[in-house]
């Protein structure tokens, strides 16, 4: 597996159809329309290909979505992001997260930034557990903390997701059916029903499998982060390059 990253508008439509391929593959009932309709609100994206060149998974990026940062901060939103089941358990797309995530924050090095992202099954919000030291809805976190914390996320949710975020929940909520996992994907969370972040993420997102998704935050910086996604960020500070 090996990953590249690009502006959205420098990818050509021969990949569109991958893509989409992909999203309605893990996805119900997801259109073309729906599909461009999201990625031409994103700026960068992240793809993984295979050895063949064959495309795997891709993430999405959009800095500031709908103005919601602030003058100390800025916020990196992840869109849509899928991995073939065949590939799951590679660490590439972190690897790949981290050189665009680096080349971005280096635009604007001065603010600090924050990772709002959608859980909508628990293999995305695993990521938060495994290589964030802080990070919310958290099992760990103090109350004042969680509540300071939900306070940002909620403030993002609303600015971004005005007609889907439901107040106090924490959970953006869909009206029409679409979107949600493939059964066969949603059961594999209660399979592993009895880990602690797993089971956590299933509490405070109980719908997941109809679609609900889960808003997340992570301050992106070094000195929260943890493993070898630490070591990647750090790294890629390091270096000029910038996307």
């Amino acid at each position: 597996m090996h990953y590249q990253h690009a502006a959205c508008t420098e990818i050509g439509p021969f990949l569109f159809e991958p893509m989409l391929k992909l999203m309605q593959e893990n996805y119900t009932d997801v259109t073309k329309e729906q599909f461009l309709n999201d990625l031409e609100k994103k700026q960068y994206i992240g793809l993984l290909f295979d050895d063949n060149h064959i495309l795997r998974g891709f993430t999405t990026y959009a800095i500031n979505p709908n103005n919601s940062g602030g003058d100390d901060y800025a916020i990196l939103f992840s869109g849509d992001t899928i991995i073939s089941p065949d590939y799951w358990g590679t660490m590439e797309l972190v690897r790949g997260w981290c050189l665009t995530v680096a080349s971005i924050m280096k635009t604007h090095s001065a603010k600090n930034w924050y990772w709002f992202l959608l859980s909508k099954g628990h293999r995305t919000f695993m990521y938060l557990p495994l290589f964030f030291e802080a990070y919310y809805p958290s099992l760990e976190a103090e109350p004042s903390e969680q509540l300071a914390q939900f306070k940002l996320m909620e403030e993002m949710a609303l600015q971004i997701y005005p007609n889907l975020y439901v107040k106090g929940t924490g959970i953006l909520q869909f009206a029409t059916e679409g979107g949600e996992l493939k059964q066969e994907l949603a059961q594999t969370t209660f399979e592993r029903a009895g880990k602690k972040h797993i089971d956590w993420f299933v509490k405070k997102n109980p719908g997941f499998y109809q679609g609900d998704e889960l808003i997340c935050i992570a301050k992106i910086d070094p000195n929260n982060m943890k493993g070898f996604a630490k070591n990647f960020l750090v790294r890629n500070l390091k270096e000029d390059e910038k996307v």
